[in-house]
């Protein structure tokens, strides 16, 4: 079983970082392939569905989207992992180092 198993993700208090997570899900949707089936595009596939989740619901678990993604859109678990790991730095977890990316939008200053 993935290392993440059993936990869960809860979306940060700071009203800043919620809005360049929703940026980042903005980033992640425009690169979504429409006419490709989501196991063929795994990466953004897993990435936006966690943190879609997280956005809406304030909170994900790792058990909840290895049942969706891999289970019933059959991607890999490894896939899910690692977007789970990334989703989970995002949200301010600095024990889950993301090597690579684009990272999370910067705000426009003002």
């Amino acid at each position: 079983m993935p290392k993440f198993a059993g936990t869960v993700i809860t979306l940060p208090e700071d009203p800043m970082l919620r809005q360049r997570l929703e940026m980042k899900l903005k980033e992640y949707k425009s690169r979504i392939e429409p006419y490709r089936a989501p196991e063929a595009q795994p990466d953004v596939t897993t990435k936006t569905k966690i943190l879609e989740a997280l956005l809406r619901d304030g909170s994900v678990a790792f058990d909840d989207m290895l049942d969706l993604l891999h289970y019933h859109l059959e991607i890999d678990k490894c896939w899910v992992a690692n977007a789970f790991g990334v989703i989970k730095h995002y949200a301010g977890d600095a024990s889950c180092p993301v090597n690579g990316g684009t990272g999370l939008p910067q705000l426009a200053s003002v």
